[in-house]
């Protein structure tokens, strides 16, 4: 399994890159649900690295 990475800030924001390859495992599939068409669309057109995709998640911690 490949690592996804999580890096938290003061704001609370976690960002995982998430490889595409792994996408079609079933818990690839649980994080998609987790966000829009239009969110997961702007977030695939600005990659941050090839064949990945950058989630931000605000408020993770109440």
């Amino acid at each position: 399994m490949q690592a996804i990475e999580y890096k938290m800030s003061k704001a609370h924001e976690v960002t995982a890159w998430i490889d595409l390859n792994i996408i079609d495992k079933p818990w690839g599939q649980s994080l998609t649900k987790e966000f829009d068409d239009k969110k997961a669309k702007y977030l695939i057109e600005s990659m941050p690295v090839p064949n990945t995709i950058t989630w931000s998640i605000s408020n993770i911690a109440n």
